[in-house]
C-alpha cells in the first residue's frame, strides 16, 4: 500500500488537490492522510485514473479529525473548496472518503462530491457545508448516471439557496444508500432529478423538503423528518424538530423519540457514529441521525434507569424531541 500524507509543510504533498492529481493509473492501493489545516488550494480534486482491483482513501491524521461538529478554524481538516462542478470529481470505482469536512462556495452550479459515469464512492463521518453557496444548482453529493454512493455517519448541511439546491441528488439510474446520516437546511434533503433509486436507513431530516420520487425509486426504514409531504412520499413520519445548535447535529430540547428507534446496522459493518462513539450491537438501542448517543453504546441498561442524549456531548442537557418511529417503502 502506498501512503501519502498532505500538510501545510513537512508532508507529500500541500494540498490534497495534489495529492489527489499525483496518483495516474494505480498500481497499488493509496491512502492519503490529511493533517489538520484549511486546504484552500483545491482547484478541483479529480480522482480519474483506472484503479481496476486498487482503492483509494482519502482520511484524516490521528487527532486532524472533526468531533461532529463543522469546524473551519484548521483545528481539524477542511477541504475549502471555491469554484464549479465539484470539490470531488469521482469517476471511478474504489474511492472511500473518510473524517473530512467540505466546504464548498460558488454563485454557479457547485458540489461537494460529484460522482459521474463508472464512480463507486463511500463517504464516511464526512460533514458537508454549503452555506456559503448562492447558486440555485448546489448539491452536497450528485450521483450522475451509472454512479453508487454509499453514505455513513454523513452531515450535509446549509444548501439552501432556492431553485434545486440539495444535500443529496441522483440524476441516472445510480444508486445511493444513507445509513444514519442528517440531514439538515437544505432547499430539498432528496432530490431525484431522474430515475434512480435510495436507499435509506436510520436518516434524520431537518427543514428540507422530500422531493418527490415519481421517476425513480425509494426503499428505506426508521427515517425522520420535519417535511409534512413525508407520508405521501413513503419516507417515514413526519414529525417537529427542534433548533439544532450552530453548525452540529446535536438536539436542544426534550423527547428521546429518535433514541433505540433505529434499525440496528452493525451486520453492515457499521460500529461507530460520526464522532467515534460505539453504536450497539442490537436494534432497539440504535439512535437515529449521524450521533449515537454516547450512553447508548452496548453497555447501556434501560432496566438500570440509564439516561441519554441524542447530542455531541453526553453531559449536555440535549436531547432529542422528533415524535414517533416509523417505518417505509415505496417503490414508485
Amino acid at each position: 500500500m502506498i501512503t501519502l500524507t498532505v500538510k501545510p509543510s513537512g508532508g507529500d504533498y500541500t494540498s490534497l488537490t495534489a495529492a489527489l492529481n499525483s496518483l495516474g493509473v494505480l498500481t497499488d492501493d493509496v491512502t492519503i492522510v490529511c493533517d489538520a489545516f484549511v486546504d484552500t488550494t483545491a482547484t478541483k480534486a479529480l480522482v480519474d485514473h483506472t484503479p481496476g482491483a486498487y482503492t483509494v482513501l482519502v482520511t484524516v491524521a490521528e487527532g486532524a479529525g472533526h468531533n461532529g461538529t463543522y469546524d473551519d478554524s484548521g483545528a481539524s481538516y477542511l477541504l475549502d473548496y471555491t469554484g464549479s462542478a465539484g470539490a470531488f470529481v469521482v469517476s471511478t470505482a474504489g474511492v472511500t472518503i473518510k473524517g473530512i469536512q467540505i466546504n464548498v462556495t460558488s454563485s454557479s452550479n457547485i458540489y461537494g462530491m460529484n460522482a459521474v459515469t463508472g464512480a463507486g464512492v463511500v463517504m464516511e463521518d464526512t460533514i458537508i457545508c454549503g452555506l456559503g453557496s448562492t447558486g440555485t444548482l448546489a448539491y452536497g453529493v450528485r450521483g450522475r448516471f451509472d454512479s453508487v454512493i454509499t453514505m455513513i455517519n454523513c452531515f450535509i448541511f446549509g444548501f439552501k439557496n432556492g431553485g434545486t439546491s440539495s444535500g443529496l441528488a441522483i440524476d441516472g439510474t445510480g444508486t445511493f444508500t444513507m445509513l444514519n446520516c442528517t440531514l439538515r437546511d437544505c432547499s430539498y434533503g432528496f432530490l431525484v432529478i431522474s430515475q434512480g433509486t435510495v436507499y435509506s436507513y436510520n436518516c434524520l431530516m431537518q427543514n428540507s423538503v422530500i422531493e418527490s420520487f415519481e421517476d425513480g425509486t425509494y426503499v428505506g426504514s426508521h427515517n425522520m423528518t420535519d417535511d409534512s409531504s413525508a407520508a405521501d412520499e413513503g419516507i417515514g413520519l413526519g414529525g417537529v424538530l427542534v433548533d439544532f445548535i450552530g453548525t452540529q447535529s446535536a438536539i436542544t430540547k426534550a423527547g428521546q423519540g429518535c433514541q433505540g428507534t433505529g434499525v440496528g446496522l452493525d451486520s453492515v459493518g457499521i460500529t461507530t457514529d460520526i464522532a467515534g462513539n460505539p453504536r450497539p450491537t442490537s436494534d432497539f438501542k440504535w439512535d437515529i441521525g449521524a450521533y449515537q448517543n454516547a450512553l447508548r453504546g452496548s453497555g447501556y441498561n434501560p432496566a438500570a434507569g440509564g439516561v441519554g442524549y441524542n447530542s455531541l456531548y453526553p453531559t449536555q442537557a440535549g436531547y432529542n424531541s422528533i415524535l414517533g418511529g416509523g417505518y417505509s417503502s415505496k417503490t414508485i
